[in-house]
């Protein structure tokens, strides 16, 4: 046999089926694992997703499901809650300006919320309409915090006193309360 007949032999279908079978075998089982290997990862996704008790909201930071299980703290609640005391901060700071500041931060905050919960619309106001009275305990508390920081924004000098600051940063708190954003413990102004 000379060398072009072993080449032709090499060539031949007959000689390549069983290695493509070998190939084709191991193919199967990797994407077995891989499949298996993504229902795991979705599994722990929607195992660890954060949960909603309500339409708007759900448990608060560190507070329990009601089954004796607390929550678990995402990375998202960490940014909120650090948000939410730089906030208070500039509330502490007392100055006029800083007291604007909490309320304009605090408004932005709730809107940043709202849109969250996939509430559409171009303004706050846009999305504060289409929550129903029945939905939202604290949608009055909202729409009265919401008025006051557009008087700040569009008033120029407008004087905001430290009374009208605090009711206001405890109306927003109120908010990320019933939504579960905020338990009593943490900070509140006062």
């Amino acid at each position: 046999m000379n060398s072009f007949d072993r080449f032709v032999e090499y060539i031949q279908p007959s000689f390549w089926f069983p290695t493509a079978e070998r190939i084709r075998g191991v193919v199967f089982i990797a994407d077995i694992v891989i499949f298996a290997i993504f229902l795991v990862v979705l599994f722990i996704a929607f195992r660890d997703r954060p949960r909603a008790t309500s339409k708007y909201g759900g448990h608060g930071h560190g507070a329990s499901h009601g089954n004796g299980h607390a929550k678990t703290a995402t990375l998202r609640d960490e940014l909120f809650l650090e948000h939410w005391e730089r906030i208070f901060k500039s509330f502490s700071a007392g100055s006029a300006d800083s007291l604007k500041l909490a309320v304009i931060d605090a408004d932005k905050l709730v809107d940043d919320t709202l849109k969250r919960f996939g509430l559409q619309g171009e303004h706050m106001a846009d999305r504060l309409e289409k929550i129903g009275r029945n939905e939202l305990r604290t949608l009055d508390q909202l729409w009265a915090a919401h008025r006051l920081r557009n008087e700040i924004v569009h008033t120029p000098g407008y004087a905001l006193d430290l009374e009208k600051a605090r009711k206001t940063l405890e109306d927003y708190r109120a908010f990320f309360e019933e939504v579960g954003l905020l338990s009593k413990e943490e900070s509140a102004p006062h």
